[in-house]
Order: C-alpha cells, then sequence, then structure tokens
C-alpha cells in the first residue's frame, strides 16, 4: 500500500515520520501541503497512483489537505483511501461533513477538540478508528493508548476491507463510496430504469428485516425468478439476514424444482408471479410447509421497513449460500458456501485490473442460479463500485449498445453467438472488422470474458480480429467461482490464465487440486462425496490439466471423461472434440468410446442442413475428420460418425451432459 504523507514546513516532518513509520511499521510517500490546490493534489494522486491501494496522513495544514482530498477522491474519482490519519490541527470543515473513509486521529496539541467531534465526522461511527496523544503536552483523547495505537495500526497496514465481516459490513462501507452510481440498470416498460448504490443498500436492509420478521433469519431459502432487481435485492438481504440462500433454474420443471425444495431443505421460497404455477405445485408436492413469497410483491413490502442495517450477529465461518453443481457426470449436488468463503473470492476477484477500471458497466446475461453470475456479475459489482446491466440472450447484442455497456460475462457458447453475428455483419456492412464492432455495439465496448468451459485459442483468436478484448477465467462452485484468470496475466495460448491472489495449486497424478478461502464448506448433507472430493483442505476438482514453468495453468480435460482403451491408453475426448468443433459444418460433438472404438456424434449447424441437405453436410464433416486423423495416432483416430436431428441436453452452464450419453 502507498501511504502519502501530506507535511507541513512548521512542524518537524523527519521526526514525525520516524515515529509513525516506528508505529506502523509502514513507509511513506512526502508530498508538500503548500504545492498545489486541494483539487489539483486530488486528480494528481488519482492518476499517478491509479493502481494503488493509497493511505493519507495529513500534519498541520496538511490534514486539512489530506481532509479534502479524501473527499474528492471518492466522489469525483471513485477512488477510496485505505484510510485517513489526521495528525495535529483541525481540519477546515463543520460538524456535518461526512468523509466516506476510516479515520485515525493522532494529535500532538487537540485540547480544544474532543473524540465525539471525530466521530462526527465519519459516515458512521464504524469508520472512527480511534484518537490518540502521541506527542506533546496534551492530554490523551483514549484512556487505553495502546488499543487505539493497535486500531490505527491495523488500517494502516491492511487497509478497509481488514474490517469487514460479514456481506453487510461490504454493502454498508462500499455504499458509502458508490452511493449515488448507478448500481443496477433494467428494461421497464422498455425505458432505462435504474438503481443507484444507495437504493440498492436501501432495499436490501428493507427486505432483510422483513425476512427476519416472518422468521427467515439462519433458515433456508429458495429463490426462483428472471434477472432483475428484485432478484438481486432478495439474494443479497438473504445472504445478510442471515439465512441460506439456494437460487434454482427457472426452467426445472416442477418436479425438478421439488426436488431441491427437498434436498435443500427449503423453509421458504422467494419467487416471480410468472412461476407461481409450477412453484405451488412443487411445494404441494414435497410435503413441506414452505412459506410462499412473491417477489413481485417486493416494492410495498420495502416502503413498510426500515432502511438502516440489522444490528444482528453473523458467523463469517457459517453457511449463508447452498448452490447446486450443473451436474454434468451425474445428479447435482449441494454447495455449502460462507461468508468468509465469498468474501475471499471477491476479494481476489477485485485485483483484476478492468474490475478496478472507472466506468466499467456489465452486461449480465448468465443464468442468475449459476455461480459465476452471482458473483462476476453481482457481487463483483458490489465490491468494485461497477454497475451491472440486466440483459438476455435474445437482446444480447442490441443491450450492449442500449446499456452502454463495456463487457459481457459469457460462456464459450455465447462467444460463438458473437462470433456468428459479427462475421454475418461484415458482410452485410463490407467494411472493416473495427467498423463492425462499432456499428454492431458502441464506441465504449471493450471486451468479453468468459468461463464455465475451456475456450479454445482460435474462438477467441477470432473475435479478436474485430478489436474486442477476449479474457478467460477457470473456476467451479466448489470454489465459489474463480480459480484462476488471464484477466491479470495476460494471454498465453492454450491456457486459462494464472491463480488468483490466495489459491493454491497442486497437481496429482494429472489431477487438477486447488487450496484457499474460496473452497467450499462441503457438500450438503453428503458427507461421503464431500471427504471424496477434499484432502487435507485440498479440493480435488476433476479436471485433467498442467502448469508451466512460468505459472500458466492448463486444462486438458476432465478425469471423468478419459476414455481408457483395452490396451492401456488415455484418450482425452475433450482434444479430439476441439478439433472437431473448428469444422464450420459442426455445432456440437461428442467424442464417445465403446469397444475400442472412438465415436464422434454430431448435432449439425442448421443453417447448412438446409442449404445443402443432410447427406452433403455429413459427407463434408467425414472428410473433414478423415483430415484430422492423418495427423492423430492411431488409438485417437475416429472411426465412426453418427449425426444427431437434435441438439444435446446441457447444463444450466451449457455444458452437455455426457452421462446420459456415455452408456
Amino acid at each position: 500500500m502507498r501511504t502519502l504523507f501530506f507535511s507541513d514546513s512548521q512542524y518537524g516532518t523527519d521526526d514525525v515520520k520516524s515515529y509513525l513509520a516506528e508505529i506502523t511499521e509502514m513507509d511513506f510517500t512526502i508530498l508538500d501541503a503548500s504545492t498545489y490546490d486541494i483539487a489539483t493534489i486530488a486528480k494528481k494522486i488519482a492518476e499517478t497512483y491509479a493502481e494503488e491501494e493509497i493511505g493519507l496522513i495529513g500534519m498541520g495544514n496538511g490534514g486539512n489537505i489530506a481532509f479534502q482530498a479524501a473527499n474528492i477522491l471518492c466522489e469525483t474519482y471513485h477512488k477510496r483511501p485505505h484510510f485517513l490519519v489526521l495528525l495535529g490541527g483541525i481540519p477546515d470543515t463543520n460538524s456535518d461533513k461526512k468523509l466516506n473513509v476510516p479515520i485515525g486521529v493522532l494529535y500532538g496539541s487537540a485540547d480544544n477538540i474532543d473524540a465525539e467531534q471525530m466521530q462526527s465526522w465519519c459516515h458512521h461511527t464504524d469508520c472512527f478508528l480511534g484518537a490518540v496523544q502521541l506527542f506533546g503536552k496534551s492530554a490523551e483523547l483514549y484512556e487505553n493508548r495502546e488499543q487505539t495505537i493497535a486500531a490505527i495500526r491495523k488500517h494502516m497496514r491492511n487497509g478497509v476491507y481488514s474490517d469487514i465481516r460479514n456481506l453487510q459490513d461490504l454493502l454498508e462501507n462500499n455504499t458509502m463510496v458508490y452511493e449515488k452510481k448507478t448500481f443496477i440498470q433494467y428494461k421497464e416498460n422498455g425505458e432505462l430504469a435504474t438503481k443507484t448504490f444507495r437504493e440498492f443498500r436501501c432495499d436490501v436492509n428493507a427486505f432483510s428485516h422483513y425476512l427476519a420478521e416472518i422468521g427467515a433469519e439462519n433458515k433456508h431459502i429458495s429463490i426462483l425468478g428472471d434477472t432483475s432487481w428484485q432478484f438481486f435485492t432478495a439474494f443479497y438481504a438473504a445472504l445478510v439476514v442471515p439465512a441460506v440462500i439456494t437460487a434454482i433454474d427457472n426452467k426445472f420443471s416442477a418436479a425438478e424444482i421439488c426436488d431441491i425444495f427437498v434436498r435443500s431443505d427449503a423453509e421458504y421460497v422467494i419467487y416471480q408471479k410468472e412461476y407461481a404455477d409450477k412453484v405451488t405445485e412443487a411445494v404441494t408436492a414435497s410435503g413441506r410447509a414452505i412459506r410462499m413469497i412473491c417477489m413481485d410483491e417486493m416494492p410495498g413490502i420495502l416502503s413498510s421497513y426500515p432502511v438502516t442495517p440489522r444490528k444482528t450477529q453473523i458467523d463469517i465461518d457459517a453457511p449463508v449460500a447452498l448452490l447446486y453443481t450443473s451436474g454434468t457426470t451425474g445428479k447435482s449436488k449441494g454447495v455449502l458456501l460462507s461468508s468468509r468463503n465469498i468474501l475471499e473470492n471477491l476479494g481476489a476477484v477485485q485485483a483484476e485490473s478492468f474490475w478496478n477500471a472507472e466506468n466499467t458497466s456489465f452486461l449480465s446475461t448468465l443464468p442468475n442460479y449459476h455461480i459465476y453470475c452471482l458473483t462476476v456479475d453481482f457481487l463483483c459489482s458490489v465490491v468494485c463500485g461497477t454497475t451491472v446491466s440486466v440483459s438476455d440472450l435474445r437482446n444480447l447484442i442490441s443491450d450492449v449498445s442500449f446499456f452502454k455497456a463495456t463487457r459481457i460475462m459469457a460462456v464459450p457458447m455465447m462467444l460463438k453467438y458473437i462470433l456468428y453475428y459479427l462475421r454475418t455483419a461484415e458482410k452485410k456492412m463490407q467494411c472493416s472488422k473495427e467498423e463492425v464492432k462499432r456499428r454492431l455495439f458502441w464506441d465504449g465496448f471493450i471486451g468479453v470474458t468468459s468461463s464455465a468451459a475451456f475456450l479454445e485459442d482460435a474462438l477467441k483468436e477470432a473475435i479478436s480480429e474485430y478489436g474486442i478484448e477476449v479474457t478467460q477465467g477457470y473456476g467451479m462452485t466448489e470454489c465459489t467461482s474463480h480459480i484462476a484468470t488471464d484477466s491479470i496475466s495476460g494471454y498465453r495460448p492454450g491456457s486459462v490464465g494464472k491463480v488468483i491472489k490466495g489459491m493454491q495449486i497442486r497437481i496429482v497424478d494429472h489431477e487438477i487440486w486447488v487450496k484457499g478461502p474460496g473452497v467450499m464448506l462441503g457438500y450438503y448433507k453428503d458427507e461421503a462425496a464431500t471427504a471424496e472430493v477434499i484432502e487435507d483442505g485440498w479440493l480435488k476438482t476433476g479436471d485433467l490439466g498442467y502448469m508451466d514453468e512460468d505459472g500458466w495453468l492448463y486444462i486438458t480435460g476432465r478425469k471423468k471423461n478419459l476414455i481408457i482403451l483395452s490396451n492401456g491408453e488415455n484418450v482425452l475426448p475433450e482434444e479430439l472434440e476441439l478439433q472437431i468443433e473448428r469444422c464450420e459444418y459442426v455445432s456440437e460433438v461428442l467424442v464417445i468410446g465403446k469397444n475400442d472404438v472412438l465415436t464422434a456424434e454430431i448435432y449439425p449447424e442448421s443453417a447448412y442442413v438446409e442449404k445443402l441437405g443432410l447427406a452433403t453436410v455429413k459427407a463434408e464433416i467425414e472428410a473433414y475428420i478423415e483430415t484430422c486423423n492423418k495427423t492423430l495416432v492411431s488409438y485417437k483416430q475416429i472411426h465412426r460418425v453418427v449425426m444427431r436431428e437434435t441438439p444435446f441436453e446441457k447444463t444450466n452452464s451449457r455444458k452437455i451432459k455426457r452421462f446420459l450419453y456415455q452408456s
């Protein structure tokens, strides 16, 4: 962390600096408080230290400069200092001025000021770090000098997030910084509607009061509906009540919803009116006494409850989310996540460069019951002060321009969809690729971040040709989303990036094992399955891969998908599928091994089938595969091609449910 010291020549700067260095164990960058006006100083700090965490110390008149500069940094540049310490002198302000950073007061001569007045400068009392006499003849403001010094030292060394104990603290603290900034954008009767960070915080607090009043604290809550401000509000409110929240796929049948109700021990369900019939059917079939709450009635509920945070004790290590895996290899499992899991993963993701970029706006099109949407789209925006816009796949292209989104969170299948639109538009417009991107989206659109499945280099490079930045991440529900990403590490062909802060990776018999604060508490009510995947704190991901000498991680396939031939040779079907998918006539492919014969089951591109006929398309695909076979060792060659009339059944993250086709 960079600590900036605003000096005043009338004080013994060197002596004070030396003393502070001793008690804080930090070094300082000296700034002359008399050199610039406050606005210029704030701008210079924002520009010079844009990518660094900063703390501010002001001495004498420098205290006033630091105080005012901190406000400008927060309000104008959305850069929140991690602390402010005032040393001697009194800021030129009044008692109703609120500062959105933690304040420590270290006074050498402060007979005319007290701790209560210091507290009045804070947005809320939790931001007051303490006041203490460090030198001079004045009496100490706090009797427990050592305790106060320790509190100030903690903040100065670790930053503001060192005192965030739970997701309620996160919301309260970050609202102080971004309160007037737009948090959620959505369409209402075809028109743009918004919620600021402050409005969202008020909604969350009011709904959490409601949930607590109806007895939902520490209970299991399910939520089902389209992505909306109501959905995000209810989800976050459940996290801070606290309860244990489960997001359910809104495309599930009543029977599937019932199954989740029973397996998750649901006691409440928050649902969208559109899905009332099947939710009611599921509640009845479950045989459970589940209280139903319609989120369409939320505006009326919110108006009846206070917008201040609830006073409650929250165990940071207790479960707050129960999310179900995608189930590519069998029945989904319930993953238990704690506040600590979520906070630690969010903190690591925050270090990724584009999340901290000013005026970043995400277009959220991913399923709201998926960990990637809930953490990366939604909760990361709370942390980083970014705007999240609610959209869906049907309007993905047009909504980028409508909401002025700068980035899209996606899965590889969505990137194929984007590339199709880009290439189709290029043929119609007859202009450069950069111009196609500008016309199809808008000038401020930057790029796409993909996750959930491995992103093929060819797809990434094809989209990049249009001036669209493509990054990817690697993660899983069991790790609270992120494990690795290339958004902070650059790009290396074939790699998913480098491991995020706080996570460790070990390769055991080609399988990727991970360890860190993001690793789940376990599978709900399934000790055997938990023990199977967690060993001494290490999570066995089930993914096969390796790490190169520079720390870049590569995914080669899934352990459960591995095809073992009678001669002992191992075949990774994903390797062959990626190669076959490069054929323009192929939409989806699954490689299956049976009796030592590798079969490619293919769903062709419907546009080509309609234009050329199925027989011609199959012949083209078979010719392509024969060419591929010539580059492969004999045991990896495809010997049979089967054409499908319908797409493969998929998980909510758009992965093929392999277990349905491998028997």
